[in-house]
């Protein structure tokens, strides 16, 4: 069983999450990111917009660049992890509005 299989069961993550952490893991591969840190990311920002009813991923895609960064801050990543993470999003926008 891998990872992302694991995830999707014991912490209930939706099919739409487990893509966007597919992505994540795809794209982050080389950038420098802790695998944990990737982990405990993708399971916030999972959780902040895309299973909750209120919000979608474009909220976060379309995020104002300071306040996504202090989210992610806020959320155990460093300044020069949470710079890289948004370079992704942004260079991979469309990828991720498909979601």
């Amino acid at each position: 069983m891998g990872l992302l299989d694991f995830l999707k069961k014991k912490k209930k993550l939706s099919p739409k999450s487990v893509n966007f952490a597919r992505l994540i893991k795809n794209l982050c591969m080389t950038s420098g990111i802790s695998i944990p840190t990737q982990l405990k990311i993708t399971k916030n920002i999972a959780h902040d917009f895309i299973d909750n009813k209120n919000h979608d991923i474009s909220k976060f895609v379309f995020m104002e660049h300071n306040s996504a960064k202090q989210y992610l801050i806020q959320n155990g990543m460093n300044e020069l992890d949470a710079e890289i993470f948004l370079n992704i999003i942004q260079s991979n926008r469309d990828t991720f509005l498909a979601i």
